[in-house]
């Protein structure tokens, strides 16, 4: 008896630290794109140069991101040739497993019913209007470059764009915000703003300044799920055993270190 009691014991003990350490951070990392400007003007949005720099300055003051692990594209600098060279030699070269890296887009976008293979493109500062297979980004193709690319298990994916629930499926479509949490296994957590981007002035800016204050709810102890929660006043919204919901982005880095 005695042994079979010193055996679970070790046994908590043992999935106690697992889950501490699932929870930690060793690096925080950020990709943060926002375009209202367009070489094509039509495409043109309001406010979503804004809130870039607004979530921006949310990771940089108030979550203890370093600024130099934050990349920061705004306008001209947003091009689609600019994001994807920096996530193969910026966030390749940096980032390691125990790291948290956010994504952050607030852009114009194209609905996947607007293409045949039902995707759904963010659209960049350089998009080119009847191309957007080569000049956008497909969300899905976004996210997948991320979890191949980086050996991270921990990623944040906030899209606040009108057509961003085209990349999801099922009932997360009816979802505002649309949530996907993922499989205990996996790492990513997608967020996007659905239709939840325009307040009566018509503009864009109440999805990102809500979800800053959710994610600043408990200080720097809220977590992920704690600030969806807050976010949409929904009882249950994610996965509680996916591994990123549990994750404090505020919380301080345990190893942080230099840029590369």
């Amino acid at each position: 008896m005695k042994k079979l009691i010193a055996m679970l014991l070790f046994s908590a003990i043992l999935s106690i630290n697992a889950v501490q350490a699932q929870s930690t951070i060793d690096d925080k990392w950020a990709l943060v794109v926002g375009a209202s400007n367009y070489n094509e003007s039509s495409l043109n949005t309001t406010n979503c140069s804004d809130n870039a720099r607004k979530f921006h300055d949310f990771l940089t003051k108030d979550a203890g991101f370093a600024p130099d692990h934050c990349k920061l594209f705004i306008d001209s600098s947003a091009t689609r040739t600019s994001v994807l060279s920096n996530l193969i030699q910026f966030f390749m070269t940096n980032v390691r497993p125990n790291d948290l890296v956010v994504v952050y887009f607030s852009c114009a976008s194209s609905p996947s019913t607007d293409n045949p293979d039902q995707k759904s493109f963010l659209l960049l500062n350089d998009a080119s209007i009847g191309n957007f297979y080569a000049t956008g980004i497909s969300i899905k193709d976004l996210v997948g470059a991320f979890k191949t690319r980086l050996y991270c298990r921990k990623i944040f994916f906030v899209i606040d764009s009108e057509s961003s629930t085209d990349s999801l499926s099922g009932s997360d479509k009816l979802r505002i915000p649309a949530i996907h949490a993922p499989s205990p296994d996996e790492g990513e957590f997608l967020i996007t703003s659905g239709k939840l981007t325009k307040n009566g002035r018509n503009d864009n800016s109440i999805f990102t300044s809500k979800l800053i204050n959710a994610l600043k709810c408990n200080g720097k102890a809220t977590s992920i799920s704690e600030a969806l929660k807050n976010f949409s006043n929904a009882t249950e919204i994610a996965n509680p055993s996916a591994l990123i919901s549990t994750i404090k982005i505020a919380a301080p880095s345990t190893d942080p270190r230099p840029v590369h």
